[in-house]
Parts: structure tokens; C-alpha cells; sequence
């Protein structure tokens, strides 16, 4: 049985041949790449020597990639090979610690597989520079404190979760010294932020596959994750136009509808380049003496930025307090550089005391709910939910 798929041909697609025995494994694989990476792949199916053979015989393929099951003969195999010269031949395996380097084990989450594809085909020579989507008007959002433990990483796992249940595509990024991501997403095997700042420096045309391929969607639909680099202090090698251009092809991807990005805490030249390109920075504040003092020198340092512009971020810039110890309440005079603090998360003992994003889907939280306005004020503009799991 064969299951061409649809060409949707644009130039510079990646021509991907999935032949599997099992039929009904060949076409959700196939449906569910062209569902998520459409925009990357030309897909075609097939599950049976005959139908492949038939397709062969027509000169209706010419393959980039070919993912073949390892059950098919090897003088199968060889033969398929050599009639389409594939830039890459990848064995898909049950096994889920494949033997050698061009095997993929089939059960694991997409994501994976399409990274895995991509990363063989660029390691083999493959030139096609894959056409974006250019379909989304991607805003970054950033979430910094002047401190650490001001609970940016929670409001930032939060928005992106709370935007996923209401439809929208969101990326959770940490840029953090010591990165938290582990603690709201599962640990994900393979590729991480380590790869693609690695593809970064080396300049090449695959950053935009790099990226991919290290992205990962967890179980909640629509909601993506780059797994924290392997060293934390890699982050130190880090220059200035290397965050930029790794914003840059997140913004382009035209992917995502929402970028939420876990900034460093203090000043650094991570943060104030990743700030820079923000659409949003939410500036995180608990009222602590410490805060206090750390929030003024952060002012000194960006009025000096921004007077010899080297900076200017002053009006992205949205204060917002969080109570994390229950004990204390904003002054409501508070301000950070001239503007009020009118926003306000409550304190949840549940946030503290959990993992993962469950808690980010509670609506009889106060804290979710707060998240949920400063959401729609700020971010989602009003009366244009997509409205698929929101929550009221």
C-alpha cells in the first residue's frame, strides 16, 4: 500500500521517503511530520517492498533522506539505495538504543525523529536551505529580575503553558547561568541549547535545522522546549551577536506565536542583548532590601547604557511584583525607572512545593489567574484567543 503525500513543493524542501513494513506506523509517522514540519519535509510513505518498487519504476522519487525499517532485507535495502542515491540512509529500529549512528529508534517523540533527520542529512552534505513558514508574527518575550529566586522561571513556564492551552505556538528558552528547565519539563535525550549555539558559531546555512532539531514539544499540545546546554558555563563563550543571531532565527522561523525567554539574573551581556531584542521584558521584583538596591544599580547601568545608546529597553520594560513568601504586600507606590508597579502575582504554596507545569493549569489558581491577565493586558491581544483549553 503507498500514501504519496501531498506535495506542497516549495523549493528547497527536503525530500523525506519513509518505508516501513507497518503500515499504519507509515502513515501517522508521515501525517504527523507534514502536520508539524510541513514546512521542512516533502513526505512520501510506503509499507511494502512492492509499492516502494512500484514508485521506483515510475521515477516518481528522488529522495533527500530515506527511513527505512531495518526488517526489510539487507539486499533489499542495498538495492533500494542504489536506484535513488538518497544524501542520507537512516534505519528505523525498535530498538530504543539504536546500535549504530544511522539508526533511529521509532518510538520516541516526533520531534526527535524530524531532528534526527535533519541532523543526519546536513552531516552527510545535504545543501537545501528548507523555506520558512513566515506565517507568524513571533513576539519575545523576556522574564528577568534584578535577583535571583524572584520566581522569573515560574512566570515564564506559566505564560508559556498558559498560551499553549489557549491554542497559541509558544517556546519556553532559559538562558539562566543555572537553567531550570529541567525542573518544568522532562529531560529529553538528544540535542539541546549546546548544539545550536554550536552551529551558531561555526556560521554555517543549517542553524535553522539545528534549532529544529533540538526542539522538543512536550505533552502539552503546542507547547515546545529547548532542553539546558550540557555545561551551564558555556553560556560564559557566549558573544553578543551569537544570542543575537540565535534570537533572530526564532523570530524568523516564523513558527512560534509566542518566544518566552528565562533571562540571566543582574546585568550581563546575555541579558541586555536578549532584552534588546524583546518585544516584552517582565521585570520581576519581590520588595526585598536586597532587590531594592540591586533594581537601582540596574537603573544606574541602563541610563548610562542608554545615554550613549548602547541600550534602550526602557520601554519594553514592565515591572511586576511577586510575592513568593506570602508574608508581604507591593507598596502601591512602587515603581522601577519611572513606571508604576500595577501588576501583582499572589503567593501559591503549590508552585513551591511541585514540578512540572501541572500546577499552570489550575483554574482555581490565584496565581494562574494572575498570570491569565497579565497575559491578555500585555501579550494576547484582546478578543483573539484561539479558545482551545483556555482557561477562564
Amino acid at each position: 500500500m503507498a500514501n504519496t503525500m501531498a506535495k506542497r513543493g516549495k523549493m528547497g524542501r527536503i525530500n523525506l521517503m519513509i518505508a516501513d513494513g507497518d503500515c499504519e506506523y507509515a502513515l501517522r509517522l508521515a501525517d504527523g511530520l507534514m502536520q508539524n514540519y510541513g514546512h521542512i519535509f516533502d513526505i512520501s510513505s510506503y509499507s511494502s517492498k512492492e509499492s516502494l518498487n512500484g514508485a521506483l519504476a515510475r521515477c516518481e522519487l528522488k529522495p533527500d533522506v530515506l527511513l527505512i525499517d531495518e526488517t526489510f532485507s539487507a539486499d533489499f535495502i542495498k538495492e533500494v539505495t542504489e536506484k535513488m542515491m538518497p544524501v542520507s540512509v537512516l534505519m528505523l529500529t525498535e530498538d530504543p538504543k539504536p546500535p549504530t549512528p544511522d539508526s533511529i529508534c521509532k518510538y520516541k517523540h516526533i520531534s526527535r525523529i524530524s531532528g534526527d533527520v535533519l541532523s543526519a542529512y546536513y552531516e552527510k552534505g545535504g545543501s537545501k536551505n528548507y523555506a520558512r513558514t513566515g506565517e507568524r508574527n513571533t513576539k519575545l518575550i523576556g522574564i528577568f529580575s534584578s535577583a535571583g529566586g524572584a520566581g522569573k522561571s515560574t512566570l515564564a513556564a506559566c505564560m508559556a503553558a498558559q498560551c499553549a492551552a489557549k491554542g497559541y505556538n509558544a517556546l519556553f528558552v532559559s538562558l539562566e547561568e543555572i537553567p531550570s528547565t529541567s525542573h518544568f519539563f522532562e529531560e529529553a535525550p538528544g540535542k539541546n541549547l549546546s548544539f545550536a549555539f554550536y552551529k551558531i558559531k561555526g556560521g554555517g546555512k543549517d542553524v535553522p535545522a539545528a534549532l529544529e532539531s533540538c526542539t522538543v514539544m512536550s505533552c502539552r499540545e503546542g507547547l515546545y522546549y529547548i532542553p539546558a546546554p550540557d555545561d551551564p558555563l558555556e553560556f560564559n563563550e557566549i558573544r553578543r551577536e551569537e544570542i543575537q543571531e540565535f534570537l533572530r532565527n526564532i523570530r524568523s522561523s516564523g513558527k512560534y506565536d509566542h518566544v518566552f525567554i528565562d533571562m540571566q539574573s543582574g546585568y550581563s551581556v546575555i541579558t541586555e542583548t536578549s532584552a534588546a531584542d524583546c518585544d516584552i521584558v517582565f521585570m520581576l521584583t519581590g520588595g526585598s532590601v536586597l532587590e531594592s538596591v540591586k533594581n537601582e544599580r540596574l537603573s544606574q547601568v541602563l541610563r548610562v547604557k542608554e545615554s550613549r545608546r548602547e541600550a534602550d529597553i526602557k520601554d519594553v520594560m514592565i515591572p511586576v511584583f511577586c510575592d513568593l513568601s506570602g508574608s508581604c504586600a507591593a507598596d502601591a507606590q512602587a515603581e522601577f525607572r519611572g513606571k508604576k508597579i500595577n501588576d501583582r502575582l499572589p503567593f501559591d504554596p503549590e508552585l513551591l512545593s511541585s514540578s512540572g507545569t501541572d500546577p499552570f493549569f489550575n483554574p482555581s489558581s490565584e496565581y494562574v489567574r494572575a498570570v491569565s491577565g497579565i497575559l491578555s493586558k500585555y501579550v494576547i491581544p484582546s478578543g483573539n484567543h484561539i479558545n482551545k483549553g483556555e482557561i477562564s
